[in-house]
């Protein structure tokens, strides 16, 4: 069957008739009055959307993991600082000629310096050593003393503190009485003793 000759053979009203046939198949089958690109554009906008929140997702969970990191390793270096402050094993005779040492340096008077029983329970998973102590000098003096105390290198407690004017006049005497409490960590290997400051 050759189509050139069929074509021949139409005259105008079958040709009408094709040609509207054709131009109905158009229609239904490949004509697009745009909706198909504005659902297509719709979709890519949609994925644009979707993926911009999953990058905007892994950005924040890369920063909050960075910030994560670096409070992590600031929180490992303050328990490293803070234990610094724990030393090994502290022994007892060490901390009675410290507060001695102590006190001869602030020119107080050292009158009872004893081993002491009181706990201050402060740090419970640490070994405490406590010396109980009397001194007595001018208000400035036990304060340097006090100051000097503080500034040991180690964790120490000394919070029930009594202080007592016994001299009046100028330069009025002060009497100070406490019980230092030293913390230390348990020796793994063997103490070392000690202490700082």
């Amino acid at each position: 069957m050759d189509i050139q000759q069929e074509f021949e053979k139409l005259d105008i009203p079958k040709s009408f008739g094709v040609g509207l046939i054709i131009a109905a198949l158009y229609w239904v089958l490949i004509f697009d009055d745009g909706s198909g690109f504005d659902a297509q554009i719709m979709q890519k906008n949609q994925e644009i959307i979707t993926g911009r929140a999953k990058i905007k997702s892994i950005v924040e969970t890369i920063e909050n993991q960075k910030k994560f990191e670096l409070e992590l390793k600031e929180l490992n270096q303050n328990i490293k600082d803070f234990q610094v402050y724990f030393e090994q094993d502290i022994d007892q005779n060490k901390l009675q000629t410290k507060v001695s040492e102590l006190a001869e340096q602030s020119k107080v008077a050292l009158n009872k310096l004893t081993k002491a029983a009181d706990k201050a329970n402060e740090f419970e998973k640490y070994k405490e050593t406590a010396v109980y102590f009397e001194i007595e000098g001018d208000f400035d003096k036990i304060m340097e003393f006090i100051s000097r105390i503080t500034q040991m290198n180690s964790a120490i407690d000394f919070s029930k503190m009594e202080f007592k004017a016994i001299v009046g006049g100028d330069i009025p005497i002060v009497s100070f009485k406490t019980t230092l409490v030293v913390y230390s960590s348990w020796p793994t290997v063997s103490p070392t003793g000690g202490l700082g400051g």
